[in-house]
């Protein structure tokens, strides 16, 4: 909806920005659901390709583009969207760049249709398109229409879940299960005899596979998307943060060997890609098992995380990067965004 020319110029830079993020979340939700977990199957990382979309929908609104302006700055987007899993083979750090790579791309994109490159109007469902040149499957049929279906009345942003742990979010809800269990029992890790779990089929290859490699991750990184080495470093220690996955635990005799009895199992039950949970059983010395369930990943809508969460999150990310007064400050900023008349003491703060 195009407003009137009064009432948009009384719109304030921080809600045109709030807009404008908005704008970009919604995009690339709706983009994702074209075509639903045949990115990850043949290789590409969602985040990274879909990303640069959504950043040049968002960068668009920001610049005040015309809707050809838009459409050139999507064109181009395409020949700039790229976000290879390689890194998951050999734990290399090249995903973390993944997301940044998206908004650089994204801004070079905006400023080259903004200086009249043109951009194919092809770009989504063309022939040599972004979804035929990724997916590459004649068969599949692409459902464009979810892209725009209720457009404006139903906003699948609202599904996004953030992560409660710095670890791939299939992991989530397994680590989730794994604490409860540790802090119900009080177990410990000489106790522990197995861990079982259980999660839907695609997830396997993506955390579980190949075994050898998942039971010794050679990197940060690597262990990040490891389910085995994951609950090895909960079951350890009794949490997952920042200052999990240490290079030197990946070859410490004592998460590997929480490591080797940790086994993934298909759950045949859990076909809903919308609803991400997981089941973990731990067998204890004495031949004692004990259960727990997590039907939705923490952050979902159906399980989601407080404010107080987010903050808590936040700040013990940034602790020992910044005093706790710099920390509330920025808490305090982007809390009252809505109400400020000027972004520069955030971006003060941020700088």
């Amino acid at each position: 909806m195009r407003l009137p020319f009064h009432l948009r110029m009384c719109i304030t830079v921080q809600e045109a920005s709030i807009a404008a993020v908005a704008v970009g979340n919604e995009a690339t939700c709706r983009l994702g659901l074209i075509a639903p977990g045949k990115f990850h199957q043949n290789g590409f990382h969602p985040t990274g390709i879909f990303g640069t979309f959504g950043s040049i929908y968002a960068a668009a609104r920001c610049l005040s583009f015309s809707a050809t302006m838009t459409m050139d700055a999507i064109g181009i987007g395409g020949s700039l969207s790229s976000a290879l899993m390689a890194s998951w083979e050999d734990g290399s750090a090249a995903k973390s760049l993944h997301a940044g790579f998206s908004a650089l791309s994204a801004v070079n994109a905006a400023f080259c249709a903004r200086n009249g490159v043109t951009g194919p109007r092809g770009v989504f469902d063309g022939r040599f398109g972004f979804f035929k040149a990724h997916v590459q499957d004649k068969s599949y049929h692409f459902d464009f229409d979810r892209a725009t279906d209720r457009l404006g009345d139903l906003w699948e942003a609202l599904q996004i879940a953030p992560k409660a742990y710095p670890c791939g979010h299939y992991i989530q809800p397994l680590i989730d299960a794994a604490l409860a269990l540790r802090a119900e029992y009080r177990i410990t890790p000489d106790q522990v005899v197995s861990i079982s779990c259980w999660v839907p089929a695609y997830v396997i290859p993506l955390v579980a596979e190949p075994l050898a490699e998942k039971r010794r991750p050679r990197t940060s990184f690597h262990g990040r998307f490891s389910l085995h080495h994951s609950m090895a470093e909960a079951m350890m220690h009794g949490t997952l943060d920042k200052k999990s996955f240490h290079p030197r635990n990946m070859t410490d005799a004592r998460f590997n060997a929480l490591a080797d009895k940790v086994q993934a199992f298909v759950d045949p039950s859990m076909t809903d890609r919308s609803q991400l949970g997981g089941r973990v059983e731990i067998e204890l010395k004495g031949s004692r098992k004990v259960t727990s369930t997590v039907n939705h990943m923490r952050g979902m809508p159906q399980n989601p995380m407080t404010p107080d969460d987010i903050l808590r999150k936040f700040r013990s990310n940034v602790g020992d990067l910044m005093p706790d007064s710099k920390s509330d400050r920025i808490v305090d900023i982007i809390m009252s965004l809505d109400r400020m008349s000027d972004l520069e003491p955030l971006m003060v703060e941020l700088s």
